[in-house]
């Protein structure tokens, strides 16, 4: 490790140390430990700084690099809510301008990656994953192009599932409550009022995109406008929380997977769909009607039922996942889930098949 990068992020808040500690009665400073969403920055970067000193003592270069970085950007909380903001007006308009006139798929691309490295500059970035497949810490260069890579993962996986009225809402309701009570668990004020607020909004939405009449003028749809941002929402709370901290790590062990467990149907399924068209060798940005509520419906379901069926299955795997997360291994956990994924669409594909064979079989019969 560089330790002028150690220096660095020491130079930067040290012109702050009174905003981070007090003086004790024998006049030296003592930094306090604050919760991740305090609304100071000068703490939070405090701590990170003194982490990464022990991290750098112990011979953990990796995480004391880690843990400048961190520091770098939490010197400034306004900041850094500035640049989470600027990444999600961005996303905002790209999706409003998609909506109203199309916006070609690779200017999508470039955009969500650009909202990515904006996310991964203020200090939201991947650098433990609590052993899975054999994986602790990760260093800042790796950690940052990974971050980027599941933000625009999800914002795609989310972008994509939205199929059917009351979809990508549903889930999002869950992920987003799910959230909310661990955040508040944490204590983490900021994280989980965003949370809840997100729910406030979506909970109408979500009424009026199911059960609107549009003869009425009183439904309403998401379009790429709400479910880009949504999905940025996401991915800022799911990464927040598989970011390494002592007390969530205390209360949650296993975060990495248990944070993803409330995203997994739109993430373990947008990859099935882009495998399924590599195979059969078609674009992969282009749509199709190969997603899990399109497979739902084939099946004879109406949308209705098939959403309930998929929020259902979601709603399953989150709780399975939490509970199961004190028994197993993260790797085997991941796997479960991976497996038990890849089965149920299997099943799915030959009830479909058969459906569809009796349905052939009925029709050469009458004629």
């Amino acid at each position: 490790m560089d330790v002028r990068l150690l220096l660095l992020a020491v130079s930067i808040l040290a012109g702050k140390r009174k905003a981070c500690g007090g003086a004790g009665a024998d006049g030296r400073m003592h930094a306090r430990v604050l919760s991740p969403d305090a609304g100071q920055g000068h703490g939070a970067g405090a701590e990170h700084i003194m982490r990464a000193e022990a991290c750098f003592l112990r011979g953990d270069d990796a995480g004391a690099e880690t843990l400048c970085h961190r520091a770098f950007f939490a010197a400034d909380t306004r900041r850094q809510n500035s640049i989470y903001l600027c990444g999600l007006f961005l996303l905002y308009l790209t999706g409003m301008m998609d909506d109203l006139i199309g916006v070609r798929y690779r200017s999508k691309f470039l955009i969500q990656i650009l909202c990515g490295i904006l996310l991964v500059a203020s200090g939201l970035c991947f650098d433990n994953l609590y052993g899975l497949f054999g994986i602790e810490a990760m260093p800042y260069y790796i950690g940052a192009p990974f971050t980027v890579f599941i933000i625009v993962y999800i914002l795609n996986a989310i972008n994509l599932i939205d199929g059917i009225d009351g979809l990508a809402s549903g889930l999002s309701i869950i992920a987003f409550f799910a959230f909310g009570c661990m955040f508040i668990r944490l204590q983490w004020w900021m994280y989980a009022f965003i949370c809840l607020a997100t729910i406030g909004v979506l909970l109408p939405f979500f009424y009026y995109n199911v059960y609107g009449n549009v003869h009425r003028g009183r439904k309403i749809f998401m379009g790429d406008t709400g479910s880009l941002t949504i999905g940025m929402l996401l991915a800022v709370m799911a990464i927040r929380l598989s970011m390494s901290d002592p007390l969530k790590e205390s209360t949650f062990p296993g975060a990495v997977v248990i944070a993803f467990s409330f995203l997994i149907v739109p993430m373990l399924d947008v990859v099935r769909v882009v495998l399924h068209r590599w195979r059969e060798r078609k674009p992969l940005f282009l749509p199709d009607r190969n997603h899990i509520h399109h497979k739902f419906i084939a099946l004879g379901l109406s949308q209705r039922q098939a959403m309930a069926c998929i929020i259902g299955i979601a709603l399953s795997f989150a709780v399975v996942n939490v509970f199961l997360i004190h028994c197993l291994s993260t790797t085997i956990l991941f796997l479960l889930d991976v497996a038990v994924w890849t089965v149920l669409h299997c099943y799915i594909t030959v009830r479909i098949n058969r459906k569809n064979k009796l349905e052939k079989n009925c029709t050469e019969n009458k004629i």
